[in-house]
């Protein structure tokens, strides 16, 4: 059973990159909803594992004061990166930001 899910987790993100080859959805709002939607739901599935996982076990090597710190740098940087891929319009910016994903979990 812990394998099922453990796959089925592993599977959103091949799921997330096929939704984003669908060129149009009709109506067209329904595109932009749906994409945010699945944003959305990515962002809070990041927030909460870090929220849940990395922070608590860092608090207990750490004061509340650094850990809360690291945590809103992480975030700084994160948005500092996804701004400035999207200034150069590139397109692996969802490559990048994938990839930087791992950066905190590899580090813990």
């Amino acid at each position: 059973m812990v394998m099922l899910i453990a796959l089925l987790a592993g599977l959103a993100m091949p799921a997330g990159a096929l939704l984003g080859f669908l060129q149009e959805v009709q109506p067209r709002w329904i595109e932009e909803e749906a994409r945010h939607g699945i944003l959305a739901l990515g962002a809070g599935a990041l927030l909460s594992a870090v929220a849940l996982v990395l922070v608590p076990h860092g608090m207990t090597h750490l004061s509340v004061a650094v850990a809360v710190g690291c945590f809103l740098a992480g975030a700084i940087a994160f948005m500092a990166l996804d701004i400035w891929l999207a200034k150069r319009n590139t397109k692996g910016s969802m490559l990048s930001a994938m990839l930087a994903d791992f950066l905190p979990e590899s580090i813990a």
